[in-house]
């Protein structure tokens, strides 16, 4: 599809508009010592053995389906999950973080489907939302997390 530039006639309604806009505030950011502390908040959230467990499942699920994760790559899901809950604001990492194991877990763009289907399966067992849903409920990363390992 292409788009064209705007009619002469709407051209003057844009440059309105845009006049009466409001000046985007600049990004948010944060210093060094808050991004510190989320880090040490998010490595004293527990990870309950049943997510252990459902992390083990989904690496066989995952080895049935011919997609192998690494030990190391299983190992790093620990930080991405605790990261999570402290995000969605909780203190405790639940079965739904498992969801944003989709954006990890795979090394070739192929296999981003089965492991999309394969955690949503588990984080969402009884299909509630769609596996195809960014994080079940938030927003996609820009770029995805592929280069974890």
């Amino acid at each position: 599809m292409t788009v064209g530039y705007v009619s002469e006639s709407g051209f003057t309604r844009l440059q309105q508009s845009l006049a009466n806009h409001r000046v985007r505030q600049a990004p948010q950011t944060i210093t060094h010592a808050e991004l510190d502390a989320l880090q040490q908040a998010a490595d004293q959230i527990p990870i309950p053995g049943v997510i252990i467990d459902m992390i083990a499942q989904l690496r066989r699920d995952l080895g049935a389906k011919g997609i192998r994760v690494s030990d190391r790559r299983c190992g790093k899901t620990h930080g991405v999950l605790r990261a999570h809950a402290l995000l969605e604001g909780r203190s405790a990492i639940e079965e739904d973080d498992l969801a944003i194991l989709k954006y990890v877990l795979w090394s070739s763009p192929d296999q981003q489907s089965e492991i999309s289907r394969l955690c949503a399966r588990l984080s969402n067992p009884i299909g509630l939302v769609s596996a195809a849903a960014p994080f079940g409920r938030g927003v996609e990363p820009a770029g995805g997390m592929a280069g974890v390992s």
